[in-house]
């Protein structure tokens, strides 16, 4: 989704198995050629998430909030680079929801505005154990022509898989700067902090 403004709102819904669940999403900058870091006048951007108790269909939806995604303050240089955020707490932790069955949520932003490249649904036993609050990975993926960079600023482990639910598996030798090729088949990358 491009152009995400102020107020605009987006509802997600799901059949999920009875369990507990965070939210990762991966969202980039809106203006491109220009040096923006995901704030508005200082302010990094805000997108609450709710889950829809009743009237999923309707404009008259009753809410509960569940966490928030909020922006970096990292400075990007294009629209092409992304960013993953977990959903957050007010206290800058993973937040979680329980849910089992059919199970809506919406995103609304709050404030800023950003692109959004999609929304990830895990389960809560697979989230990392931070030991304060959440500081997401910085990776940046560009490309020219068939070459592919992916960098990172962190200490951690470039890891690869088919699938975004994995498995995942460590990419031997690499170090950041790494260069891919696109001609190869779809593949999604992390790090995963050392």
């Amino acid at each position: 989704m491009s152009d995400v403004l102020d107020g605009e709102w987006l509802n997600y819904t799901r059949t999920l198995p009875a369990g507990d669940y965070a939210i990762v999403a991966r969202f980039s900058s809106i203006p491109p050629d220009t040096d923006f870091n995901f704030a508005v006048n200082g302010d990094p951007f805000v997108a609450q998430v709710d889950r829809v108790t009743s009237g999923a269909t309707t404009a008259n939806q009753t809410l509960e909030k569940i966490g928030v995604f909020a922006g970096s303050t990292i400075v990007r240089q294009d629209a092409q680079t992304y960013e993953y955020f977990f959903m957050t707490d007010d206290d800058d932790n993973i937040a979680t929801f329980s849910a089992d069955g059919v199970t809506t949520v919406r995103i609304t932003n709050n404030s800023g505005g950003y692109l959004a490249n999609y929304y990830v649904i895990i389960p809560a036993e697979d989230l990392p154990q931070p030991s304060g609050p959440v500081l997401p990975a910085t990776l940046s993926i560009n490309s020219s022509g068939d070459d592919i960079t992916i960098a990172w600023d962190e200490p951690g482990t470039l890891e690869s898989a088919l699938s975004v639910l994995g498995p995942w598996a460590a990419v031997d030798g690499a170090s950041s700067p790494y260069s891919a090729s696109a001609s190869e088949a779809s593949t999604y990358y992390r790090v995963v902090a050392d």
